[in-house]
């Protein structure tokens, strides 16, 4: 018999955060360009350098762990290539199957315009 639950947290990098995470990026060089002094542009290119090397590190670690990544079972850590065929209209769940647990996953709605 097929249960259905819900991954509660396989969308946990939000939109958010990454929103915040660029945000930071572009603070990092509007603020290093008010405060570096004329003629220290390499300092300047160095905060940016950090700035985007830093943004790089998060979506790596986390987008790797979350976003690329593909569904992995919450029950039997199996990993499921492809949610189950939709139309993709708006606020249509996202459903993955696994077949060894027999467990209908609910992993979210596709994004709504």
């Amino acid at each position: 018999m097929l249960r259905v639950r819900t991954a509660v947290a396989y969308r946990s990098l939000s939109v958010l955060k990454q929103a915040l995470a660029v945000l930071a990026v572009v603070l990092i060089g509007v603020i290093g360009d008010q405060f570096v002094p004329e003629g220290h542009e390499i300092l300047y290119g160095g905060l940016v350098l950090v700035g985007v090397f830093a943004l790089v590190l998060y979506f790596l670690r986390n987008g790797a762990r979350f976003r690329w990544k593909r569904f992995e079972c919450p029950e039997c850590k199996v990993e499921i290539p492809l949610p189950l065929e939709n139309s993709k209209t708006q606020s249509e769940p996202i459903l993955y199957l696994c077949s060894r647990c027999q467990i209908l996953w609910y992993a979210g709605n596709t994004a709504s315009e």
